[in-house]
Order: C-alpha cells, then structure tokens, then sequence
C-alpha cells in the first residue's frame, strides 16, 4: 500500500515525549493507516502499529512544528 501522508506516533518506554514520523495511506479526513514498517528494524516500541488504522490530529510539538500524530486505534 502506497503512502500519501506522514503522521506520528508516540513512542512508549522512551522517558520523555518522543514522537516517530511514519508513512501513511489517508482515508478519510482524520483516519490513516499506518504503511511504515521500519518499526520492524528498530527496537522503538511504537502506541500504534504498521496496518493499524487510526484517528490523527493536529499537534504542535516542542519548537512550534505543527502535525499529524495518532491518538486512537480503530478497528479494521
């Protein structure tokens, strides 16, 4: 599945508020599936996963960035 968006999810057990940026398919206005799977290369432990469809918002990170990130799973 190709990607057409980069939204991020937060990274778990890392100590501080991280957020990975990952390759997504959109589909519809707030809901994506996530296409990245270099999850799979690394040891990060990512909220959500490659496959998983999920509700995004806009969040303003640290240093004024503004994107998508993902804050709730929805069954496929």
């Amino acid at each position: 599945m190709q990607f057409n968006r980069i939204i991020y999810v937060y990274l778990l057990n890392e100590g501080v508020k991280c957020w990975r940026p990952v390759k997504a398919k959109n589909v519809s206005s707030t809901t994506y599936v996530i296409v990245d799977e270099s999850e799979l290369a690394n040891e990060e432990v990512w909220e959500f996963h490659c496959n998983e469809k999920v509700i995004c918002r806009w969040h303003t990170f640290s240093g004024g960035k503004r994107g998508l990130v993902a804050y709730q799973k929805l069954e496929i």
